[in-house]
Formats: structure tokens, C-alpha cells, sequence
């Protein structure tokens, strides 16, 4: 069963070119959400985050890109239905491999599921 994403801001939905950088940012935007769930997760030292962005490359997407991890950021963020999460804050990430700039802002709801 194949996982399907979506982000919804401002009622419509956010087109993106969708990649594994793009889900392991929401992922990992969920985490940010719930530092305390994680170990206290927190951006890399150095960076003004969110200003400036998360690095995120591809060794940390093959570890992030799970369905258990995935269901455990739902969780841990304090989704209730474990599809469906709605951001409290901004988060933004750098793709290491390509320099694409990812943004997540407040308001914005993240929705997983598997079809």
C-alpha cells in the first residue's frame, strides 16, 4: 500500500515536485512540534531556525522515510486521528542534495495516509 501525503494551507493544496526530502521534512516538522517526544529534537546549532533552513540530506531521509516513524511523529505531535497534523509553527529545510528550500508555515496541515 503505497503512502500518500498532501499539505493543505489556506484551504488548498500545496503543489509541490513531492520527493522523500519533502515527507521527511513534515516528518521531521512534526518532531520539531514535540521536541520533548524526541530526545529534546532540536535544529542544527548554528542556524537561525526557521529562518534559516534545516539542513536535511539523504542519509537522514532513508532513516526518516517510515511508516512507523511516520506514525510515531502523528502520535508523539498529537495528531488524534494519526493521519492528520496541523502545524503550530514555521519550519523550513534545505535539500543537501539539490539546494531545494522547503517551507512549512503555521496553519499548515499535514495529512498521511495509505491508499
Amino acid at each position: 500500500m503505497p503512502l500518500e501525503t498532501k499539505i493543505t494551507r489556506n484551504g488548498g493544496i500545496v503543489k509541490l515536485r513531492w520527493s522523500h526530502f519533502h515527507i521527511a521534512s513534515m516528518v521531521v516538522a512534526l518532531m520539531l512540534e514535540a521536541p520533548e517526544e524526541w530526545d529534546d529534537a532540536k535544529p542544527n546549532e548554528g542556524i537561525d531556525y526557521p529562518t534559516e533552513p534545516q539542513p536535511i540530506g539523504p542519509g537522514d531521509v532513508f532513516q526518516i522515510v517510515s511508516y512507523p516513524i511516520i506514525a510515531a511523529a502523528l502520535e508523539k505531535a498529537g495528531s488524534t486521528d494519526y493521519r492528520n497534523y496541523t502545524l503550530k509553527n514555521d519550519h523550513k529545510f534545505l535539500d543537501t542534495a539539490d539546494g531545494e528550500v522547503f517551507e512549512l508555515k503555521t496553519g499548515d496541515t499535514l495529512s498521511f495516509w495509505r491508499s
